[in-house]
């Protein structure tokens, strides 16, 4: 979805862009790296019409690979497709995650609103420790992605580590 979201569609909002964040912590740490592309939503599972012109079948292929700024480190980053929101379900990044005895996952990207709630949230009921990037997060909806924030912060504080982007070659350093 990042070429699709990054052209002028019904999501693009002016903060809408992946952070230079995001490309400086794979930069860093990209053999730990695992990069989760693509909503490959089926038009049956879409309500609104909305969302039905982002569906694999809709836009192709090539608007749900990763943009290039990221795409440079897979390999050795492993990129993993999605077929819903949260990168867990119905995907095989739990299953890599515990055969690999992983036990925190760091959180960065699009939809902060969408696709990352739904993943951070899965990654807590599934046990995981959750590391947020706060500064390596977009959304399309600048409203939807304030109110998340707002939430992460006042009600996700227990189950969630929220960093800024500085802050996690120190969290790495503890793995």
């Amino acid at each position: 979805m990042q070429q699709y979201l990054r052209r002028l569609t019904c999501w693009r909002s002016l903060r809408f862009q992946h952070p230079p964040q995001t490309k400086a912590l794979i930069e860093k740490e990209g053999r730990k790296a695992v990069s989760v592309a693509g909503d490959l939503r089926s038009p049956d599972h879409c309500r609104s019409e909305r969302w039905k012109v982002a569906t694999r079948q809709s836009i192709g292929r090539t608007q749900l690979e990763l943009v290039p700024e990221l795409a440079r480190f897979a390999p050795p980053a492993r990129v993993i497709d999605k077929p819903t929101y949260s990168a867990f379900f119905r995907s095989s990044l739990a299953t890599l995650l515990q055969e690999n005895g992983i036990t925190t996952v760091v959180v960065s990207g699009a939809e902060t609103d969408v696709c990352v709630l739904s993943t951070v949230l899965d990654a807590v009921n599934i046990g995981l420790r959750v590391v947020l990037v706060d500064d390596a997060l977009c959304s399309s909806s600048d409203q939807g992605h304030d109110a998340l924030m707002t939430m992460y912060r006042m009600r996700f504080h227990e189950q969630i580590d929220l960093i800024k982007a500085a802050e996690l070659p120190e969290v790495w350093r503890h793995q």
